[in-house]
């Protein structure tokens, strides 16, 4: 699991609790820096990442679940499509529907 998956599961949770790029930066680190690392491209220090969880109201146990949950839907999915002979679209469309509802 590369460390960019942090950022972007990071955003994710950040979007869904609407919290905007500056909100959850606030004074830890630059908004710049955030999005930097939420695409991928940059690493904030441990420290840090604690204090940008808390800006957006999750602890860092709740998003090691987070993320685990959705390493998990990824490898299921990666799994249907190499399964599926990496043709299969819809078949594999509706299995996803199936999986989250």
């Amino acid at each position: 699991m590369g460390v960019s998956c942090y950022g972007k599961a990071f955003r994710k949770i950040r979007k869904e609790r609407k919290v905007s790029l500056k909100e959850a930066a606030g004074d830890i680190i630059s908004p710049q820096l955030l999005s930097q690392f939420e695409l991928g491209k940059k690493n904030v220090s441990l420290s840090n990442f604690d204090q940008l969880l808390a800006s957006v109201g999750i602890s860092l146990l709740e998003f090691a679940r987070v993320l685990e949950l959705e390493n998990r839907k990824t490898s299921i999915y990666e799994n249907m499509y190499e399964k599926s002979g990496g043709g299969d679209f819809q078949g594999i469309i509706s299995t996803k529907f199936s999986i989250e509802n």
